[in-house]
C-alpha cells in the first residue's frame, strides 16, 4: 500500500512528502515494492536538489530492479558523475 501513497504524492508533485513517508515506510521489513519506493524517493530527492540522497536511493534501485529504463540510467549515471563516481557513471 505505501508504494500506492507515494505514487500519489508523487503524481501530485509532493516530493517532500514522498522522502518522508518513503523513508518511514523502508523501515518496515515486510514492505512490497521496495524498489520502487527507492526510485521515488530518489527521484523526488533529486527534485528537491538533494543528489546526495538522490543517488543513494537510486543505487539502492538498481540493486533491485532487473533493468533500468534509459531515464532512469541517465539520472542514475548523471549523479554518479556529479559525485565524482567515475568508475560507476
Amino acid at each position: 500500500m505505501p508504494y500506492y501513497i507515494l505514487q500519489f504524492y508523487f503524481d501530485q508533485n509532493r516530493h517532500a512528502d514522498v522522502i518522508q513517508y518513503g523513508t518511514e515506510s523502508l523501515q518496515s521489513k515486510s514492505i512490497e515494492n521496495v524498489d520502487k519506493i527507492h526510485l521515488l524517493v530518489g527521484q523526488s530527492n533529486y527534485k528537491l536538489g538533494k543528489n546526495d540522497q538522490a543517488l543513494y536511493h537510486l543505487e539502492q534501485y538498481n540493486s533491485f530492479a532487473p533493468k533500468l529504463r534509459k531515464e532512469e540510467f541517465f539520472l542514475l549515471g548523471f549523479l554518479q558523475y556529479r559525485a565524482k563516481k567515475w568508475e560507476d557513471a
